[in-house]
């Protein structure tokens, strides 16, 4: 139809090798430079310049690219809470897994956790998208009994494997500083006191034992004595014992934050299997 141009659509350029890119370019401005024929290119410029930098120099990318490129148009972020929804409730159908589960009493606090977490770590869309991947395979394979913490520790340690790896091993080997964690995961400066709550208490009951896990829930009771009743730290520090202090079923006592935990790494391990098959 010669009435319409021909339009090639490449995307990704500049996570190609520099050379590789930079060729690309040139051809398509010199060999392919005709009437009809259309590139539109997606491109993180950022990226794309420091690749030219890597063969060029420090010289001016922006001008260098205005060699190839004609038009240019910035297109906005998504909106990570948006697609947090969309891949948790049309992509992946995670409520629908949990739901078909039988399992009761979910208010989908992980969901919670998930757009938490994607912000206060910087995870980019694609790592959001293989987050939600390996939740997926981990849904299909948790038992019924499953509770609402369960869910949420499920997350906290699935995005610290995938954003900090080093970090989540050294973690299992208990041999990483607990501020060194929680600065990692929390963004101090904000109001999700609830979920902040939670990731700490995660990370204080961190393969301990149940007998370890009652000296930090005295330690923790100490502190409360120094914040005044009416006072947020006050409410924050009773959530947080309350978290290592409760069992989270009630017909098996001994079940608390610290068995949960070695059960949701279990789980991990196994569908790790299945996930690396699924690539």
């Amino acid at each position: 139809d010669k009435s319409k141009p021909f339009v090639i659509f490449i995307d990704e350029l500049d996570r190609c090798r520099p050379i590789y890119a930079i060729e690309l370019l040139e051809r398509i401005k010199h060999i392919f430079g005709i009437d009809g024929l259309i590139f539109v290119l997606s491109i993180d410029k950022v990226q794309l310049s420091e690749s030219i930098k890597s063969q060029y120099g420090n010289i001016d990318t922006d001008n260098y690219l205005r060699r190839f490129i004609d038009l240019e148009y910035n297109l906005q972020s998504l909106n990570n809470d948006d697609f947090c929804d969309y891949l948790y409730y049309d992509i992946f159908k995670l409520s629908e897994i949990i739901l078909n589960k039988g399992i009761s009493q979910h208010t989908k606090d992980e969901l919670e956790m998930i757009k938490y977490l994607s912000k206060s770590t910087n995870l980019s869309l694609r790592e959001i998208e293989q987050i939600f991947t390996q939740l997926s395979i981990i849904y299909k394979v948790i038992p019924q009994r499953f509770f609402e913490i369960h869910f949420i520790i499920i997350v906290v340690l699935i995005i610290l494997k995938t954003k900090f790896p080093s970090e989540y091993e050294f973690l299992k080997k208990q041999n990483i500083d607990e501020k060194r964690l929680i600065n990692l995961l929390i963004v101090k400066d904000d109001d999700e006191e609830y979920l902040k709550t939670i990731i700490k208490a995660i990370n204080l009951a961190f393969s301990k034992t149940t007998m370890q896990l009652n000296q930090i829930v005295t330690r923790e009771q100490e502190k409360l004595n120094s914040f005044e009743k009416d006072s947020k730290e006050y409410s924050n520090q009773n959530t947080l014992i309350s978290w290592l202090k409760e069992p989270f079923d009630n017909y098996r006592r001994e079940n608390r934050l610290n068995k949960a935990i070695e059960t949701v790494i279990k789980k991990i391990e196994f569908s790790d299997k299945f996930y690396i098959e699924n690539n």
